[in-house]
């Protein structure tokens, strides 16, 4: 099974998670394997508001 598969499977888009500036790295040996967008006041708040 691939990283993809794994995301789709719990119901997240891969490519959303292709875009951001900070890494995500596997904690067992530092692989990157995604990247997200850090939130600012604005998209937290839209965010809460749901």
């Amino acid at each position: 099974m691939t990283v993809d598969q794994v995301l789709e499977s719990l119901g997240l888009d891969p490519a959303a998670l292709k875009t951001g500036d900070r890494p995500v790295r596997s904690p067992i040996d530092g692989r990157v394997f995604a990247h997200v967008a850090d939130d600012t006041a604005e998209t937290l708040d839209t965010k809460i508001a749901r």
